[in-house]
């Protein structure tokens, strides 16, 4: 199933060039979302040399399968620009920060503090690559002749990421005769069905069969009035992790 995430710096990577203004570490200058920016908070570039910065992002999700597609978008202004080149740049790359993954934003030349959203790039990268991956925030220069007294910040910079989400569902095991038991895979689905079995009959484990099954409800609830198919006596569903669910009575759960 479709899903997104927003993702902002959560610490300092280890090239680290541009000038944090108001805080010690660098990735706290722009770490607010662009919606909540906070332009006191900055990273500033102001040498007459190309300056990098690059900056960790948090894992991704435990339902994050694979990328569908990212975009960035950065908050940023460059004053002081006469003749030069400078360009202020947004990008994804590797954990050793020296090979790009996706280029996300770009902005050149003076301008006030503005939004700048690329446009959606592809991916397909599982979580175990995203969980490596570092932002790279840049400002480029290219002098003409004097190098310019510039001043170019950061002011916020996100990344947009839509990912494919695993399906919530538990393991657990699915009593359906006092002789046999049978593993299924039980999905959290809005028509509230219980997958069929999937492994074949082994025994049973030692129940007290000729007592009323008893209702112990663990969180998440399951089949909340969904139906059971062939299910026509009362049989109780056992879950290894969350315990004994519910019973289940005519083919109904209740």
């Amino acid at each position: 199933m479709p899903a997104t995430g927003v993702l902002v710096p959560d610490g300092d990577g280890t090239l680290l060039e541009l000038t944090p203004v108001t805080a010690s570490i660098h990735f706290d200058e722009v770490d607010n979302t662009i919606a909540l920016a906070d332009d006191t908070d900055l990273l500033s570039g102001t040498g007459n040399t190309t300056s990098t910065d690059f900056l960790d992002f948090a894992d991704m999700p435990g339902d994050f399968d694979v990328a569908v597609d990212v975009t960035g978008a950065m908050r940023t202004a460059i004053s002081g620009i006469v003749d030069d080149t400078v360009t202020m740049l947004f990008d994804i790359f590797n954990s050793g920060e020296d090979t790009s993954i996706e280029s996300l934003a770009s902005l050149a030349g003076n301008h006030s503090l503005t939004n700048t959203t690329g446009s959606a790039q592809a991916n397909t990268d599982n979580a175990a690559a995203w969980n490596s991956y570092k932002m790279r925030l840049q400002v480029l220069r290219s002098n003409s002749g004097m190098p310019d007294a510039i001043q170019a910040d950061f002011s916020e910079v996100e990344i947009v990421l839509n990912y494919d989400a695993t399906a919530a569902a538990v393991w657990g095991w699915f009593i359906q005769l006092p002789d046999v038991v049978r593993r299924t895979r039980r999905a959290v689905l809005e028509g509230g069905l219980l997958a069929v079995p999937l492994l074949p009959p082994v025994p049973a484990p030692d129940f007290a069969w000729n007592q009323e099954p008893q209702v112990m409800r663990a969180a998440p609830p399951v089949l909340e009035g969904g139906e059971v198919a062939g299910l026509t006596t009362a049989v109780p569903v056992v879950d290894l992790q969350f315990g004994l669910v519910a019973p289940k009575r005519g083919g109904k759960a209740y």
